[in-house]
């Protein structure tokens, strides 16, 4: 307590010495002497204060109102952008509730008694209007629209109505600014099936038209044709083909997850294993090896497996997976010399079983022997025939046999690296050029494509902008015209040039012999 009360006291006495040094502040510029004196006036308030001190006070504080005014307006600028208004491709959105006026227009809209074609046609441009579209989504929907027979642009079978015509009413007037048509004559010729067109759009025509690299843009893609077809749906369009367009979304679904493991498989295929066959024993990767290790290190172009890993990798994995009798031919035909590659061939496969590793083939990749390498595992697959592929190039007595037992399928099996299998699922469809050696062991060599296991093709990619044949307007016949003799120069024996037709050398030697001379040089 003693020692508190003392610097109680001391505090005290500081406080009174601090108040008196402030109250002489103003007075000890006048010992100076130097004209500084109007300026230290100044500089105070007469009341010890700092006048600065509170010209910077209050502009402080002027400022700090004037930012909250500012971020006041960046607000509302930015809710008059409209940045929070819905796109319409929101999870779980179909559409905004109906009032009993709308429901009762759109029944008229979407009677069945009119046709799927012209229900179709209200449907999109209604859809199309109430939706917001940034450009990729733009791009998948108008690449849908076209693969499903729909055509993109402005409507030329309007019969020249325009849309300044005071008769049209509101409905009309949109369907006359709508991008999106059907042409004339289309339900003579085509087919209505919409798990078909979603399956051939979806697993064949959407890679080819638009760049799918990242997960986002396939779900986005995907999302954008189920979000149409939940359109259709909720707004009871085509009742009598719900069936197929509740098909179709199982197949939305289906796509999500297949086609980003096809994009991941097409990246990691044909794998170490079956790249270092293709360097051991012949192929892509054997015909592009370098030739000097050395400046491809330099050059930085060095191939991801190397000859002394390509020969551990293919002796671990055949060890892993091979069959006991393929192991003893190669052992065979290593200590002969005799292996070689028996057949080479292209084609597509299916695959109908993925092997992983087991814990046998665990262990054994744990033995530094084979360490540091990927454990391996095997599919197996069969011969799958793709119906957008060219025809055979069979012989007459082939096409009889073929008709008479149907197409050959084979079966075979291929070794694969885990992190490859991870990527394949049943169903799934690879193109790709295949190695068989004389051991028994066969190999990818090349990748072309990784399909899904719905894999739909259809005519329609074909019909893609295609236009019906049209006969030009028949030209009237223009008469040849008449010949006129071209004239050039010769060299004559006096070395002037002598004029001679090209129509002849009888014409030639007759002008020389007007000239009087002859003996003109061709």
């Amino acid at each position: 307590m003693e020692s508190l009360e003392l610097n109680t006291a001391a505090d005290r006495k500081e406080d009174v010495s601090s108040r008196n040094n402030v109250a002489q502040a103003p007075a000890s510029p006048t010992l100076r002497g130097d004209g500084h004196d109007e300026q230290a006036r100044n500089d105070t308030d007469g009341k010890g204060g700092n006048m600065k001190e509170q010209r910077a006070k209050k502009v402080s504080v002027e400022v700090k109102e004037n930012d909250k005014d500012n971020k006041k307006k960046k607000s509302k600028s930015k809710s008059k952008k409209g940045g929070a208004k819905p796109s319409g491709f929101e999870e779980y959105f179909v559409d905004v509730p109906v009032t009993p006026d709308e429901y009762n227009e759109e029944r008229s809209l979407y009677d069945r008694r009119k046709t799927v074609i012209e229900r179709l046609q209200t449907a999109i441009h209604r859809y199309t209007a109430r939706r917001k579209f940034d450009s990729f989504r733009k791009l998948v929907f108008d690449k849908f629209m076209a693969y499903g027979r729909v055509r993109t642009g402005p409507n030329p079978f309007t019969g020249g109505v325009t849309e300044n015509d005071p008769n049209l009413t509101a409905a009309e007037i949109s369907q006359l600014r709508a991008q999106h048509y059907f042409e004339n004559g289309i339900e003579e010729t085509s087919e209505v099936d919409f798990n078909a067109v979603v399956g051939g759009f979806l697993s064949s025509y959407l890679q080819q038209a638009v760049d799918l690299y990242e997960q986002e843009q396939i779900i986005t893609a995907v999302g954008v044709v189920r979000n149409y077809l939940n359109y259709l749906l909720h707004h009871d369009v085509i009742p009598e083909y719900k069936s197929q367009v509740d098909a179709a979304k199982a197949t939305c679904d289906l796509a999500e997850g297949q086609l980003w493991l096809c994009v991941k498989a097409s990246r990691v295929l044909p794998g170490k294993f079956n790249e270092s066959c293709s360097i051991l024993w012949g192929g892509f990767y054997q015909d592009t090896y370098p030739r000097d290790i050395e400046a491809a290190r330099q050059l930085d172009v060095l191939p991801e497996v190397l000859l002394p890993d390509a020969k551990k990798l293919f002796t671990s994995g055949l060890a892993a997976q091979a069959s006991a009798d393929s192991v003893k031919a190669y052992d065979e035909q290593m200590k002969e010399g005799s292996y070689h590659i028996k057949r080479k061939f292209t084609g597509f496969f299916e695959v109908d079983k993925i092997i992983m590793a087991d814990e046998y083939v665990r262990s054994m990749y744990k033995h530094p022997v084979s360490g540091g390498f990927p454990r391996v595992g095997k599919i197996k697959a069969r011969t799958w025939y793709n119906p957008g592929a060219a025809p055979l190039d069979l012989t007459q007595a082939e096409k009889l046999e073929m008709e008479k037992h149907g197409r050959p399928i084979e079966h075979y099996e291929f070794i694969l690296e885990d992190e490859v299998l991870d990527t394949m699922f049943p169903g799934i469809k690879i193109q790709a050029t295949i190695y068989e050696t004389s051991f028994g062991i066969l190999y990818f060599d090349t990748i072309t494509s990784v399909l899904c296991s719905f894999y739909t093709y259809l005519l329609n990619e074909d019909l893609i902008d295609w236009k019906p044949h049209r006969f030009l307007p028949q030209r009237e016949t223009v008469p040849p015209p008449e010949a006129v003799p071209v004239e050039a120069h010769i060299v004559g024996p006096e070395g002037r040039d002598t004029v001679a037709s090209l129509y002849g050398r009888e014409n030639a030697a007759a002008t020389e012999a007007e000239d009087g001379e002859g003996g003109a040089t061709w």
